[in-house]
């Protein structure tokens, strides 16, 4: 049995030249932490929810975060003109992301 070989020549070359330059995103994102002054043990980087907020709501849409903790899907929302609708069980954490927003989504408070 003869091994298999690639097709390697210009016009192939060519073709898929462009093709390498960018790519879907991976199942592993290699995305650093951010730093942040509030008291949030596990602020979620912007870096990370960006695209998914990008590919999954239209502008002008509404986001919904059922745990919204220290506001980071509010944030980058707005940041890219969406608006927003946060919840989460803990009034400090409210606090903490309406000071991360410019306040112009729906925080709820949610109690079990």
């Amino acid at each position: 049995m003869r091994g298999l070989r690639a097709k390697q020549n210009a016009s192939f070359q060519a073709a898929t030249a462009a093709l390498v330059d960018y790519r879907n995103k991976r199942s592993v994102w290699p995305i650093a932490g951010e730093p942040t002054k509030d008291a949030h043990f596990a602020t979620m980087p912007t870096k990370l929810v960006q695209p998914c907020i990008l590919a999954g709501c239209p502008a002008g849409g509404i986001v919904l975060d059922p745990f919204g903790g220290s506001g980071t899907v509010g944030k980058v929302a707005e940041d890219n003109g969406r608006r927003w609708l946060l919840f989460d069980r803990s009034p400090e954490y409210a606090k903490i992301a309406k000071r991360r927003t410019a306040q112009t989504g729906i925080l709820g408070r949610c109690s079990l």
